[in-house]
C-alpha cells in the first residue's frame, strides 16, 4: 500500500471522500452514507464520490463526483477526511487502509475496516451507525487538531502495517524458496 512520508504540510479542503468501484458492497455502504448520514453533516462538509460507483447511485444536488480516477492522489488531495461506510464484504478494505497511508482522518464501519482491529480507535474512527458517523464526522470537523491527530496514528499505523506486510512476504518467498531448492 503506499504510504505518504509525512502528512501534508497544506491544510486539505474541508470534504468528506469515499472512493470506490461500482461493486455492490460499494454501492449499499454510500447508499447507506447518503441516505443515513449526508442529511445530518452536509451543513458543515462536502462530500466527493470518486470511482465507479458514481454510475450506479443516484448522486444528491450538491455532491461532487469523479467517476474517473486517473490518479487517486488527486482524489485524496481533495478531502481532509476519508470514510468508509461499507456494511458487507470481505477480507481487508483495502480503502480504509490506503485513505489511512495517504494521511486521512477515516471513518469507517467496522466490517469497512476489516484486517485493521489494531487501528480501531487510533488511526482509524469506528462508526458502525449513521448516527455514530454522524456524531463521529461532526467531532472531526469541530477539532482540526483532533483530526490531524487522528492522521498522524492513521498514518502511522499504515507505515507499521507496511513494514509487518513486507515481513510476511518475505518470509513467504523465503519459505517458498527453501521448497523449491529441496526438490
Amino acid at each position: 500500500v503506499f504510504v505518504l512520508d509525512h502528512l501534508p504540510s497544506d491544510p486539505r479542503e474541508n470534504r468528506l471522500l469515499f472512493l470506490g468501484s461500482r461493486n455492490q458492497a460499494n454501492v449499499d455502504g454510500i447508499q447507506f452514507f447518503l441516505e443515513e448520514v449526508w442529511l445530518h453533516v452536509s451543513g458543515d462538509v462536502e462530500l466527493l464520490i470518486a470511482g465507479a460507483v458514481c454510475e450506479v447511485v443516484d448522486i444528491p444536488p450538491g455532491v461532487q463526483t469523479m467517476p474517473v480516477v486517473d490518479d487517486v492522489a488527486a482524489a485524496y488531495d481533495k478531502a481532509s477526511i476519508a470514510i468508509v461506510p461499507n456494511r458487507f464484504g470481505t477480507g481487508l478494505k483495502i480503502k480504509a487502509i490506503e485513505a489511512m497511508g495517504r494521511g486521512m482522518a477515516t471513518v469507517s464501519t467496522h466490517i469497512g475496516a476489516e484486517g485493521l482491529e489494531e487501528a480501531h480507535g487510533r488511526g482509524l474512527v469506528i462508526a458502525d451507525t449513521g448516527a455514530d458517523f454522524v456524531h463521529e464526522i461532526q467531532a472531526l470537523l469541530r477539532d482540526d487538531s483532533e483530526r490531524r491527530a487522528v492522521a498522524n496514528r492513521a498514518l502511522e499505523f499504515a507505515r507499521k502495517w507496511n513494514v509487518g506486510s513486507e515481513r510476511a512476504f518475505a518470509s513467504v518467498l523465503a519459505r517458498s524458496r527453501a521448497v523449491q531448492a529441496a526438490d
